[in-house]
């Protein structure tokens, strides 16, 4: 067995631990405030000197329970960000082993000399895989593959490339089966990649069907809406024909005063129903030809609708296939959509606005509602962890900004005047994604 200095070895595990929580506070974006992260640290320390390596699977599981229950999020970003980093320091030990095995004598004990060494090679091996994790944007992919059973593999891929570390520090001649294990490790994640890229293929065909069969409802209120608007517009042509029949009558009769209040009343009558009517709040949706947006449209639309609030739907410009991931544009359209109602619907006046447009720079969106002058700031409800509704669904503007930063062209504007709040969406199609 491998001996070593016990103060080099404090130096070499404290070393390591400001590496891994230094790199884990960077990739998870300051979610964690640095002085819980330098607690995190010390008793991470403090635990390996009486369980090793393993220690680790028992902070994984706190900052499991700290997401679920203090912060409030089902997404598991910081458990499995946390899990990635420790692969990341696990297979930088297991390179540097590889490259140092040939040179490594198992004489004598193992000083500070030895130790420099072995946190040089780690390093630099380690910044690489570091660079390689941004690169390849392991962030933003951990951020949208947030499930339970990420989080599982990845615990399983790290106790697994933990106990070949174990075995591999017991053996004396060990430069091949070091080769050996690391073929093992690398195999073993290759395996736990495909089961899980199968998984979320299902889930992702799971989250179409379900896309589909929204359209397929939406679809189908919408017609039922028209069936009614057309049984209105009937009765209002034969009330209409009325109308006119006694607006004739007082004009041939001269009785300015009955016509000019008859002339309000037709008025106002007219003004209700078009306002009510279904078909002036759908009509612009023909120029949207992506069914899945349109759907959404839709499906909100007629919720304002049965709410009573007072809805305007505008769009003159052909709408196809966005030039983001049409799901997360559903997800942020959602968002701001039941955050309008629910606000409006605090309101006397229960009024929304949403607008389309296209240029030849990209695609607007405007979502206006009225709001109540006492709610919270934006930038406090941006706030992660923060909600003023239960059940915890203010998080969405949360949701919306790690949405946000998967794309460069993609813009969101938030402006609050007296009595409106408004949103608008802007989607560069001259910036690449």
């Amino acid at each position: 067995m491998l001996m070593v200095d016990i103060k080099a070895f404090i130096l070499s595990l404290f070393f390591s631990n400001i590496l891994l929580y230094g790199i884990f506070y960077f990739f998870i974006e300051r979610k964690i405030k640095l002085p819980l992260i330098s607690v995190m640290l010390i008793i991470t320390f403090f635990g390996q000197l009486v369980m090793g390596n393993w220690f680790d699977v028992l902070i994984a599981g706190t900052i499991y329970l700290y997401e679920r229950y203090v912060i409030k999020s089902k997404k598991n970003f910081l458990v499995n960000t946390y899990l990635f980093c420790l692969l990341i320091m696990l297979f930088a030990s297991l390179i540097t082993s590889n490259i140092m095995s040939p040179w490594v004598s198992f004489q004598g004990t193992k000083g500070f000399d030895y130790i420099f060494i072995e946190m040089s090679i780690m390093s630099i091996i380690f910044l690489f895989l570091v660079v390689a994790y941004q690169k390849l944007k392991v962030t933003s992919w951990l951020k949208n593959n947030n499930s339970t059973l990420l989080t599982m593999l990845l615990l399983y891929v790290y106790c697994i490339a933990l106990l070949v570390v174990v075995i591999l520090k017991t053996i004396e001649k060990y430069s091949l089966y070091i080769n050996i294990m690391l073929v093992f490790v690398i195999l073993q994640t290759m395996v736990i990649t495909i089961l899980f890229v199968r998984d979320r293929k299902k889930k992702a065909e799971e989250f179409e069907n379900l896309l589909y069969k929204n359209q397929l409802d939406s679809l189908k209120n919408y017609t039922e809406q028209l069936e009614k608007d057309y049984q209105s517009t009937r009765k209002f042509k034969h009330d209409y024909k009325n109308m006119l029949l006694s607006l004739r009558i007082n004009v041939e009769n001269q009785n300015y005063g009955e016509l000019t209040s008859f002339l309000n009343e037709l008025d106002d009558y007219s003004e209700k129903y078009f306002i009510n009517s279904a078909m002036e709040v759908f009509k612009d949706l023909t120029y949207i030809k992506d069914g899945y947006l349109k759907s959404i449209f839709i499906n909100k639309l007629q919720l304002m609708l049965n709410k009573g609030i007072n809805c305007q739907f505008e769009c003159r410009d052909l709408i196809d296939k966005p030039m983001i991931d049409l799901v997360d544009l559903i997800r942020i359209l959602s968002i701001f959509l039941d955050n309008g109602i629910e606000a409006s619907l605090e309101t006397e006046e229960k009024r929304m606005a949403i607008g389309l447009s296209k240029t030849d720079t990209g695609l607007t969106i405007i979502i206006a509602n009225s709001y109540c002058n006492n709610q919270e700031s934006v930038s406090k409800l941006m706030e992660q962890g923060y909600t003023s509704k239960a059940n915890h669904s203010g998080l969405g503007l949360t949701n919306v900004q790690e949405i946000k930063n998967k794309y460069p062209n993609l813009f969101i504007q938030y402006e609050k005047e007296e009595q409106l709040f408004t949103v608008k969406i802007i989607i560069d199609e001259g910036v690449a994604r």
